[in-house]
């Protein structure tokens, strides 16, 4: 092993074992690099990069934006990268498929969810929308279910029960 010491030799420093491990802060690292303690990157922007063999993977980068982006990326810092999530520091936002986030969350793209959608809800069924309050829409209502599909149009109306709704 090479190690580097401090306090007089009492806390390690840099450890390089003879696998070729290298420790930052501990003498026993399980694994190429191994850290003890908390990683600082600083200069324009900091990022990490994680790849696979075959040389794609994901990149956290935080830009001088105030942004954290989580990418899909090459392995090449300047390649083009797809920004899959961003956390604005400035905000608090969130943008899924968006660097420009316009609230808590913000999705530019389709969505697919496997269980149910709550509004102003904790808990909803699998497969439905449920919210607390109103629903509000400018285009077409459809409505489709095991007897057929039923299309509301903007000024049209509808009963149920006894109550008439009027879109």
């Amino acid at each position: 092993d090479f190690l580097f010491t401090t306090n007089n030799g009492s806390s390690a420093a840099l450890d390089v074992t003879s696998t070729g491990n290298v420790g930052i802060g501990t003498t026993t690292p399980q694994t190429n690099l191994d850290v003890a303690g908390n990683i600082r990157a600083d200069g324009n922007f900091g990022a990490l990069q994680l790849l696979q063999a075959a040389g794609t993977g994901f990149r956290f980068q935080l830009n001088n934006d105030g942004k954290l982006y989580f990418q899909d990326t090459t392995n090449s810092f300047s390649s083009t990268v797809h920004n899959l999530l961003v956390a604005d520091s400035a905000t608090g936002y969130v943008g899924i498929g968006s660097t420009s986030p316009a609230t808590n969350l913000s999705v530019s793209g389709n969505g697919y969810l496997t269980g149910g959608l709550g509004v102003g809800l904790l808990n909803t069924t699998a497969g439905t929308l449920q919210t607390t309050g109103n629903i509000i829409g400018g285009g077409t209502l459809a409505l489709t279910g095991t007897t057929g599909t039923t299309t509301i149009a903007s000024g049209q109306g509808f009963t149920v029960g006894g109550s008439q709704f009027v879109l």
